[in-house]
Order: C-alpha cells, then sequence, then structure tokens
C-alpha cells in the first residue's frame, strides 16, 4: 500500500512540474483556471504523500504518528473540495467560451468550502469518539452524529454531479448551436472524461456495498489487510481525472485569447478561429434559444 501511495506521489509530482514549467513560458498567455488546475495537483500530491509517510511510519513504529496522520487528512479534505471546485469550473466552460466566471466563481468556491468544511465536522467527530471509553454513551453519540453527517455529505456530493452535469450539458449545447466544432471537441473529450470517473466511482461504491454485506455474514470478498486496493482505486481515478483536465487545459500561447474567440469556417473546407469584440456566453442560452442573436465580429 505504501508503494501506491508512493506512485500516486510519483505521477502527482511530475503533472505539477509539467504544468507549472508550462505556465511559465507561457505566462503572458496564462489564464486563472490554470492556477486552481495547478493548485490542486499540488494539493493531491501533498495528500498523497503524506499518506503514504503515515503508512510507513505505521509499518516501521507499529503505530500512528498523529502529526503525518493529521496533516494528510487536513490536505485530503482540503483536496476532495478543490477537485470539485475544478470540475464545476471547466464544466462551465471557462477557458473556453468565457474567460471568466464572474459572480458563479464565487458560488463554486462557496460550495467547495461546504463540501471541505462538512468533511472536518464528521471526521472530526469519528477521531473523538474513537478518543472516547469504548461502549460510552459519549462515543456512541458521536459516531451517530458522524453518520448523519455521511449522509449529509453524499447528498453535497449529489448536487455536486447534477449541476456539473447541468453546467456541462449547458456548454455543450452552446458550442453545437453555435458550430464552435474544435472547441466543442475539447469539451466532448472532458465529457467521455467525466463518464468514464462517474464508471468508476460507481462501480467503487458497488463494490464497497457488496464487501460490506458480505462482511455482515462472515465471508468478505477481500480480507480487511487487502481493503486498501478501493481506497487507491479511489485516489487512481482522482489522478484519471486531474490528468485529464491537465492535459485538456494545458497552458499554451494561445490559452488567453481562446475564450475569447468565435469559430468561422474557412474557405478551404477548414476551420480557423478569429477574433471577435463581443463574444455570446453559454449564459445567454435560454430554454428558447439566445438572448445574443450573433457575435460582432472584429
Amino acid at each position: 500500500m505504501v508503494y501506491s501511495y508512493a506512485g500516486l506521489a510519483a505521477g502527482y509530482l511530475l503533472l505539477a512540474h509539467w504544468y507549472y514549467f508550462g505556465m511559465r513560458i507561457f505566462q503572458d498567455a496564462a489564464i486563472p483556471i490554470q492556477k486552481y488546475i495547478l493548485f490542486t495537483i499540488v494539493l493531491s500530491f501533498l495528500e498523497t504523500s503524506m499518506q503514504g509517510l503515515s503508512l510507513y511510519l505505521l509499518n516501521t513504529n507499529g503505530k500512528e504518528d498523529p502529526y503525518t496522520t493529521y496533516i494528510a487528512l487536513g490536505f485530503r479534505i482540503i483536496q476532495q473540495g478543490a477537485i470539485r471546485c475544478v470540475g464545476l469550473m471547466v464544466g462551465m466552460g471557462w477557458g473556453v467560451v468565457r474567460d471568466t466566471l464572474g459572480a458563479a466563481l464565487w458560488k463554486v468556491i462557496f460550495f467547495g468550502l461546504l463540501y471541505s468544511g462538512l468533511l472536518f465536522v464528521r471526521d472530526s467527530l469519528e477521531l473523538a469518539s474513537e478518543s472516547v471509553k469504548k461502549a460510552s454513551t459519549q462515543q456512541t453519540e458521536l459516531f451517530d452524529l458522524a453518520q448523519i453527517l455521511s449522509w449529509v455529505i453524499i447528498v453535497v456530493n449529489l448536487i455536486f454531479v447534477c449541476w456539473l452535469i447541468m453546467e456541462v450539458g449547458k456548454t455543450t449545447d452552446y458550442l453545437r448551436n453555435m458550430n464552435q466544432t474544435t472547441k466543442l471537441r475539447r469539451h466532448l473529450r472532458l465529457r467521455c472524461l467525466l463518464i468514464a470517473s462517474m464508471v468508476i466511482i460507481s462501480a467503487k461504491w458497488i463494490f464497497s456495498l457488496v464487501q460490506f454485506v458480505c462482511a455482515v455474514y462472515g465471508n468478505p470478498v477481500l480480507s480487511p489487510h487487502l481493503f486498501w486496493i478501493i481506497d487507491v482505486v479511489g485516489h487512481a481515478n482522482y489522478l484519471f481525472i486531474i490528468f485529464g483536465v491537465s492535459i485538456l487545459w494545458r497552458p499554451n500561447s494561445d490559452a488567453k485569447s481562446y475564450a475569447m474567440q468565435m469559430e468561422l469556417p474557412a474557405l478551404d473546407d477548414e476551420n480557423e478561429l478569429e477574433l471577435s469584440c463581443v463574444v455570446p456566453s453559454a449564459d445567454d442560452m435560454d430554454d428558447e434559444g439566445f438572448k445574443v442573436d450573433s457575435a460582432i465580429l472584429a
């Protein structure tokens, strides 16, 4: 298990170096969302590194080191909120159909802080229940509160999934209706990435449920010392998402102007990007069509 986390940390470290130096090379064309992506990559590296270190110390000393355990837990809580924020940002088309999210950015950040805050309270209650005397009334109450918060976190996760699906669909429809084939191709790749990730998460949840039910009847699918595999699959899924988003939103010389360019059909059956003074946003689309009839070309 230690080697698994070491491999994940190495993958995040390489990705962070590539993305950071790409931003330095194309710093004049850097866009704000790239900073959020890099921040999430660094957080993921720190979280997997501390998790691996915590397990290494546990194997070496025979007991957990509280400092590394709590630091790893803190990084995990922040990383979970950050990766959800980045998912919403790219789903809204930041850097593709708009160069800023405006007021929506604060809604996304609030959602991430809410999710991380719920995780912090839930995990704190679980740690507190473990520290009190076993089978005490106080331990039972703390454990029950943690279980209630777990269901609240599941509801918040479902809200996130629905919000993300809605934003991705809205942006995809906008690009298709505006005949933005190049940008549409990138967003369709993002949609495939998210679908694959959701399939992995669903399979992980189903397997965890089967494992729990089988364990109740005394015949678990995985023995306790192999249950860490499910956790590693979840971490590998996050690496898969972040790597895919980093590739799609990688630093390049045209990143800054990309969101403000309208794609026009060329005469030679090719597409070229031509800068527009005013570009309709995905927010301009309502149930009946577009509020903005066309872009004003420079």
